[in-house]
């Protein structure tokens, strides 16, 4: 932050967006059929904010998939130019990189993929082989590069292995879970050993709609040595309702019982990757349709226990056809993962045109 106070530095225009769809086509070699199809996505995105000052982020995204009778192999990466006060530079990412086998009943996915075990929207400790970060204005779960292994038991339930290996085989993750429907309500009991942080983890995890979407998840963690009873607790509660397709509403409660219990524990579960440190958290999330072609949205994070919390307030509006306008402001009462009480607001927009 400016050491003269806070000051919403202006930016530079922000780059032409534009979305682009490559169509979908077949390529038939001899034998069965392949299925061959291809998206690009070019987006940019402008944001001031009292720290850093400014930023952009120019990103060209494109997801190629294959098919036959099967096999499914899917590729989606991401290649992004960055400005900010201290300049530009570049990045990569891969969202995903997998081949998926099924032979008969037995599906097998070998590469970058996510593992989707729990039900959780910001927080899921039911996820052993997944992590959940803001990416823009929503949650978003990253991919891990495993090897998995599905099996149904009957109709309305199934078995999965999961590895996670390691250039040092002991420090990989390697779990199994076991899930079903019954009562109207999805189950899931699954259990991991983590190599690198040398743990195991057991959780469970359910999910029912009635009026309202409820879903609940916990975990227990043992480090390696420890006695049963010296494990770390982890809970996640949450609720969501919609009024046909032009409201929404969520909220969900975390509790960890390891959590930072003050900044010196905060600073080093951050270092560590861990967004949200602390014990309590709140998050809530609505979006309203105002119209045919606009749309209101609201979201917040509140770390219940340090009483920090953010807010963040977002519109889009469709200006043309296939092009939409979002725009959002945000302010923050302090860090999230410093728990320190320095404010802070951002301002950001984002184009997009579909071609």
């Amino acid at each position: 932050m400016n050491a003269t106070g806070y000051r919403i530095a202006l930016a530079a225009a922000m780059a032409a967006i534009g979305v682009a769809t490559v169509a979908s086509q077949d390529f038939r070699p001899e034998g069965p059929s392949w299925s061959l199809s291809g998206e690009a996505s070019f987006s940019g995105t402008a944001a001031w904010a009292t720290s850093p000052q400014y930023g952009s982020d120019s990103a060209l995204e494109l997801t190629l998939k294959a098919r036959r009778p099967g096999i499914r192999a899917e590729f989606s990466g991401t290649a992004d130019a960055l400005t900010g006060p201290d300049g530009a530079t570049a990045a990569f990412s891969l969202e995903r990189a997998y081949l998926r086998w099924s032979p008969g009943p037995v599906v097998v996915t070998l590469g970058r993929q996510i593992v989707n075990w729990g039900n959780g929207l910001l927080w899921s400790p039911a996820d052993l082989f997944a992590e959940t970060r803001l990416v823009g204005l929503s949650p978003e779960r990253v991919g891990a590069d495993a090897i998995r292994v599905a099996l149904p038991l009957g109709a309305l339930g199934g078995v999965e292995a999961v590895a996670a290996p390691a250039s040092d085989p002991s420090d990989g993750s390697y779990g199994g879970r076991l899930y079903g429907y019954a009562l109207g309500s999805d189950f899931g009991l699954q259990a991991a050993r983590d190599g690198a942080a040398a743990k195991t983890t057991v959780s469970a995890a359910v999910k029912t709609d009635l009026v309202l979407g409820l879903w609940a998840e916990i975990a227990y963690a043992v480090p390696d040595g420890a006695g049963p009873g010296d494990g770390s607790l982890e809970t996640v509660a949450g609720a969501d309702w919609s009024i046909g397709s032009w409201f929404f509403v969520a909220a969900e409660y975390r509790y960890n019982a390891g959590g930072a219990r003050d900044a010196a524990e905060a600073l080093e579960a951050a270092a560590e990757g861990e967004a949200y440190p602390a014990r309590h958290y709140l998050y809530a999330d609505a979006s309203a349709k105002a119209g045919d072609f606009a749309s209101l949205g609201i979201g917040s994070v509140v770390d219940l226990g340090d009483g920090i919390a953010s807010v963040t307030l977002s519109a889009a509006l469709d200006v043309e056809q296939d092009a939409s306008l979002t725009i959002w402001a945000g302010y923050s009462s302090g860090s999230m993962t410093s728990l320190d009480g320095n404010d802070a607001a951002s301002f950001g927009m984002r184009l997009a045109l579909a071609f």
